[in-house]
């Protein structure tokens, strides 16, 4: 099974240096990949804390039952944010831009720092 950190690894190697392959679709999957990082860091957080929840097959549930679970609201709302974001950016729509390479790795960081944050909480 890929862990979220070497999900985010490739991430970050696809925007340092995308593939020829990958052309003009390389910032959905680095968008894609950075979205499945958070959500089994998601699901590492519930299985460590009610695993109930983590059988749960939709993200949106998980994301409303963190504020009730974790101690930092301001981390539930980054965590449901940024899964937002990330969803979005993984679409194609005709009158939005790819994100940029900069962008990509924000995200990246950020999902980073949830990922961290998650570990300590359940911890």
């Amino acid at each position: 099974m890929t862990t979220s950190e070497e999900l985010l690894a490739t991430a970050r190697a696809l925007c340092a240096d995308p593939p020829p392959a990958l052309e003009g679709r390389w910032p959905r999957a680095v968008a894609l990949l950075t979205r499945q990082a958070l959500e089994l860091a998601i699901d590492d957080y519930w299985q460590a804390r009610a695993p109930g929840v983590a059988e749960c097959r939709a993200q949106r549930p998980k994301m409303l039952c963190l504020p009730e679970y974790l101690s930092d609201r301001a981390l539930s709302r980054e965590a449901h944010q940024t899964w937002v974001v990330l969803s979005g950016a993984c679409h194609q729509h005709a009158y939005v831009l790819d994100p940029t390479a900069a962008e990509l790795l924000g995200w990246v960081g950020r999902v980073e720092a949830i990922r961290g944050a998650l570990t300590t909480a359940a911890t």
